[in-house]
């Protein structure tokens, strides 16, 4: 095999992989098709490289490969990190808006909503973050069209107001949490992604 060959495949496996951590929140069902693809050209290419090819080379850069499986398999905290390095932005003005707005009162979740039906009763949501949200007491329906829009540039299907927090429902399963102050109360099992940012387990 020529190295140029090599490099080639090494580097198509990292596009695909970023591909994947793109795709992640937005399109969900496609994410897990490429990673499901993309992990089975790494096993299978590691084990050609380690049966056929004697360079050492090869064998160098190919113990990158099982580390990137292992992110692949393991995706949540790069997956989260990526989110926010790409839509901090929108989520800080989604941030600005509901503090504004002495409507959203503590300890209620609020759910974009599709016309009468809430947006959570579609099937495309995975059930265990639909349960967890269905077991809040209170759940309302987001009226302003501005806030709709963000949330949905930002893949988020809801959010609940905590104690000086926001707790952001991401339409893959996900959660991360924002605090309106540094010191405030952290919540037991949040992981800090990076300033007032946490992940939900």
């Amino acid at each position: 095999m020529k190295l140029e060959l090599h490099l080639k495949i090494i580097s198509i496996i990292l596009a695909f992989s970023l591909l994947y951590l793109a795709l992640y929140n937005q399109q969900p069902i496609w994410a897990e098709s490429i990673r499901i693809i993309i992990s089975l050209v790494i096993i299978l290419y590691f084990i050609v490289i380690w049966m056929r090819t004697k360079k050492l080379l090869y064998f160098i850069t190919s113990m990158l490969l099982p580390i990137w499986l292992l992110i692949l398999i393991h995706p949540n905290s790069f997956a989260d990190h990526f989110f926010l390095w790409e839509k901090e932005n929108i989520l800080q003005e989604i941030i600005q808006v509901v503090q504004s707005d002495n409507k959203y009162k503590k300890l209620t979740t609020y759910v974009i909503s599709d016309g009468n039906a809430p947006i959570l009763s579609k099937q495309s949501y995975n059930h265990s973050l639909l349960t967890k949200i269905a077991s809040t007491k209170e759940i309302h329906p987001i009226s302003s069209n501005e806030l709709k829009k963000l949330l949905k540039q930002s893949y988020i299907i809801g959010f609940e107001m905590r104690h000086n927090s926001i707790l952001f429902h991401i339409k893959n399963n996900r959660q991360v949490r924002y605090y309106l102050n540094e010191e405030s109360f952290v919540y037991p099992k949040d992981k800090k992604i990076k300033t007032q940012w946490y992940r939900v387990n």
